[in-house]
């Protein structure tokens, strides 16, 4: 009797440690997942703390590179003359064109340094202004409207017209610097030429892992 009740006593003691080991390896193991679930938390609040940053960043930039009240007043000096047509465009057109000229607009404002590129975007804008002088006179009825706007419309393209013709030197001036850097290319090259043939009949002569730096 005394043996069968020690035996049960150590295997009831044997089996109580088993249990509580494996609590304690399972206590650790959820405190492991608690700990690691913190740190991915933490992680992302980071990470959405970071995307905020940056979309706060670009925000700033959009706003240094976009004057709204400047718009306007881009808009009224160089587009007010053709408010009249607003009228007979649709919601999306407008939009459409409200966002060319933002593009334009700020083309202008990067470029105003770079005289070449500075006219030819000149020439955008008069190009798209000229196209609305003729819609306001396609659509005018009054016969001395009409008369005066087309007289406006005739001084706007003459200016336009010598506006291209000031590209077309600038291009032909860059077009006659790059053919003088040409012509002392090709003396230089006139001058080398037994070095050159010398060199290329050296490399086509031997092999290419030989000539490897």
């Amino acid at each position: 009797m005394n043996k069968l009740f020690i035996l049960f006593m150590l295997l009831f003691t044997a089996s109580g440690m088993l249990f509580a080991n494996s609590t304690k390896c399972n206590s650790t193991r959820v405190g492991i997942v608690f700990e690691e679930d913190d740190e991915h938390d933490e992680d992302d609040e980071d990470d959405e703390h970071d995307e905020d940053d940056e979309d706060d960043e670009d925000d700033e930039d959009d706003e240094d590179e976009f004057d709204e009240e400047e718009f306007k007043q881009f808009l009224s000096k160089h587009f007010g003359f053709a408010q009249k047509l607003k009228q007979r465009l649709s919601e999306d057109e407008h939009e459409e064109f409200i966002e060319e000229i933002e593009e334009l607009y700020l083309s202008i404002k990067e470029n105003s340094e770079d005289e070449h590129e500075s006219i030819e975007l000149k020439i955008e804008l008069m190009e798209i202004q000229s196209y609305l002088m003729g819609e306001l006179i396609r659509y005018t009825s009054n016969k001395e409207e009409k008369q005066e706007m087309q007289q406006k419309l005739a001084g706007h393209l003459s200016i336009l017209f010598d506006l291209k013709l000031k590209t077309y030197h600038m291009e032909m001036k860059d077009l006659a610097n790059e053919i003088q850097e040409m012509q002392k290319m090709i003396q230089k090259r006139k001058m080398l030429k037994e070095k050159i043939i010398e060199m290329q009949l050296f490399k086509l002569s031997n092999d290419e892992d030989l000539l490897d730096w």
